[in-house]
């Protein structure tokens, strides 16, 4: 993820001695800097390190430097986030995970106490939102220690969201230590807003090497725009509105331009104005090659089925391991309950669809790639099949029974299951425990495998292949 700021590039050598010099006499590494109304603004912290890309983590305290040497901001806070992106004339600041505002102009600061900040329409004004146990407070610029209970309409805001990191040019972070010649002088650094963060709305928290010179894209590495825009706005319950966001980033990587998409759910409980935010969907430029494309449909208001494909080359916290060692195609099912969370369906089933929903054919194709070790040993040929084999039906019809600790009488389905932890059979017939659903696919299964004995191949269509990794 790489993202940039805009600043005029003739004060760069003169921020740039200004920083050196500052490092001397204060000890402090100072990673950014931005100028606000002809002032220079350093972001000191108490590291003692350059890289920059481990900023604002690992428990390290930053605070606020003017050019004239004035601490404006003790060096005692989590984050600082790039200015006038929430509140006119401000910086967000964090603090134990709470956010709270420095005033630049009047040296104000109002302590961190707000679990997120909001502006008070699409673009910063005078006044912004904080919100804290479930309720909003108005914060005023001109006056921090002023906060007042307040109403404010999230919901409109959400149905009417864009963000445009582009957009704010004027108040992007720079790298302290890029020299005028040099790349990074003419890359920058957005931290996103406190609302957009705590939500989860966009797919980083951090943007490095946002490129503002597009006539210099072909010399620079990095994030050339990032949005994000409200699409879908749906009632769900009385009290429960659901909105789907589009997120879409271009930049420019090592051997090409690059673009990525998302679709992300958002869930917000009218009632205490809480929201839940969960990915449903993403692209890249190796969905055609790869076989990564991943698409959603509602099966009902609160209930959303995700097809998408994974890849073993990426960490999966919810699936332990992949049948298809390369690419495997998989469904998830997001529950929407009553109080607007969005939670991930699980269950003890590799296949757990089969206990959700009545399955057809459609959640036994895919695209499956296996790679193809003995053939050759080095793991550049793979199989790609498109539907599931014989004996992953077996699988999926026979894990349902151990669901309900039928006891298995062959040897394979005993030695397989043995090694599941949840796994406990004590019954040698468990058909008065299925549901309606488990044994509807049950006998879809059957079909389906009986229809496959002696045709496998029709179904699967395996076709080897290779491919050559980058480097």
């Amino acid at each position: 993820m790489k993202i940039v700021c805009a600043i005029l590039m003739f004060c760069i050598p003169l921020i740039l001695s200004i920083s050196e010099s500052k490092q001397q006499d204060y000890g402090l590494l100072q990673p950014f800097y931005c100028v606000l109304d002809g002032k220079t603004y350093f972001i000191a912290y108490d590291g003692d390190e350059k890289n920059e890309r481990w900023h604002f983590k690992w428990g390290k305290k930053y605070g606020i430097e003017d050019d004239k040497k004035n601490r404006l901001l003790p060096v005692e806070y989590e984050k600082i986030y790039n200015p006038n992106m929430t509140l006119l004339d401000c910086f967000e600041i964090k603090r134990n995970g709470k956010v709270g505002m420095l005033n630049y102009k009047t040296g104000e600061i109002l302590e961190p106490r707000f679990e997120y900040i909001i502006p008070s329409g699409k673009m910063p004004t005078p006044v912004a939102y904080g919100f804290s146990n479930g309720a909003f407070y108005e914060i005023d610029a001109s006056d921090l220690g002023d906060i007042k209970p307040a109403q404010f309409d999230l919901q409109t805001s959400l149905s009417e969201l864009e963000f445009d990191v582009t957009s704010h040019s004027g108040k992007y972070f720079q790298y302290s230590y890029a020299k005028a010649s040099s790349e990074k002088a003419r890359q920058k650094v957005l931290i996103v807003p406190s609302w957009i963060e705590v939500h989860d709305l966009m797919q980083g928290q951090v943007f490095w090497d946002l490129i503002i010179d597009e006539n210099s894209k072909n010399n620079d590495l990095g994030t050339s725009g990032v949005t994000i825009k409200s699409r879908v706005e749906k009632p769900l319950t009385d009290k429960l509105r659901a909105f789907i966001l589009d997120i879409f980033e271009k930049g420019v990587a090592i051997r090409d331009d690059y673009q990525e998409s998302q679709e992300r759910l958002v869930v917000l409980n009218t009632e205490n104005n809480l929201l839940s935010t969960v990915k449903l969907t993403e692209s890249d430029y190796f969905t055609d090659t790869f076989c990564r494309s991943s698409h959603y449909r509602s099966i009902s208001n609160q209930l959303i089925e995700v097809e998408t494909n994974i890849s073993s080359s990426y960490e999966n916290k919810e699936i332990d391991s992949l049948r298809y060692d390369t690419i495997e195609t998989v469904f998830r099912h997001w529950i929407i309950k009553d109080n607007g969370k969005v939670e991930l369906f699980k269950s003890n089933r590799y296949y757990d669809f089969t206990k959700i929903v009545m399955i057809n054919e459609q959640y036994l194709r895919g695209c499956f790639i296996r790679s193809n070790p003995s053939d050759d040993p080095s793991g550049l040929f793979h199989t790609k099949t498109k539907h599931l084999s014989i004996d992953d039906l077996d699988l999926m019809r026979n894990e349902i029974f151990a669901d309900y600790g039928y006891r298995f009488k062959t040897d394979k389905w005993q030695r397989y299951f043995a090694k599941r932890s949840w796994y406990e059979p004590k019954f040698d017939d468990v058909t008065d425990q299925l549901t309606d659903i488990d044994k509807a696919n049950i006998q879809f299964i059957l079909k389906i495998k009986k229809q496959m004995i002696g045709n496998e191949e029709k179904y699967t269509q395996p076709n080897k292949g290779n491919y050559v990794p980058a480097g």
